[in-house]
């Protein structure tokens, strides 16, 4: 069986059209507050993915585009995926990437962390697993310094494997506050939902 190990080159996402259709609907803030004059002044919407309905409460509206991510394994062909991505001014950029399952693949949590961190050229500064509605996945965070700007960033991540799809839920920080990442982040995890198994 095929084993798909996704590196996440931030830069590298190409968007190529609109796929599944999205709703957006207005929702209050989910999870704590910190800070809450920066977070809680956000248009907080919730997405709901089309294809999967997995849904996430982001930062602002978000379309879907359909993107590739690159794999790590060079022999493999780059994965498709559906992207939302909701940007914040001040607090980090968030996107949700849904990607389906093809035929004779699979997808990797073990190495998915290894595989972000050396696209990046980024350090794992935390790491541990996650259950999210029954499904198993990881949570993590990287440092490291954008190859663009040179400004030191920072990259959350909870990515969570379901039978037919993966879901990569990540919020990046470039020459943002860490602690306001980190809270964004907490709050776009603490609404992610993906079907039950």
């Amino acid at each position: 069986m095929r084993r798909v190990m996704i590196g996440l080159l931030l830069a590298a996402a190409v968007a190529t059209g609109c796929a599944s259709p999205v709703t957006g609907t207005p929702a209050a803030p989910p999870g704590p507050t910190s800070p809450p004059d920066v977070l809680d002044a956000l248009p907080w919407t919730t997405v709901t993915d089309g294809a999967t309905r997995t849904t996430a409460v982001l930062p602002g509206p978000a379309n879907p585009q359909q993107t590739e991510l690159p794999n790590a394994d060079p022999a493999q062909q780059a994965v498709t995926a559906t992207q939302y991505e909701a940007v914040t001014a001040r607090s980090g950029t968030v996107q949700l990437f849904i990607m389906l399952r093809s035929p004779n693949m699979t997808f990797d949590s073990r190495r998915e962390v290894s595989s972000v961190a050396d696209g990046l050229k980024g350090t794992v500064t935390a790491n541990s697993p996650v259950t999210v509605d029954g499904h198993p996945g990881v949570d993590y965070t990287i440092t490291y310094t954008s190859r663009t700007s040179g400004q030191p960033s920072v990259v959350h991540t909870r990515f969570v494997e379901a039978r037919d799809f993966a879901v990569r839920l990540t919020t990046r920080g470039v020459g943002k506050d860490p602690a306001e990442v980190a809270a964004l982040h907490q709050r776009v995890a603490a609404s992610l939902k993906v079907p039950a198994p």
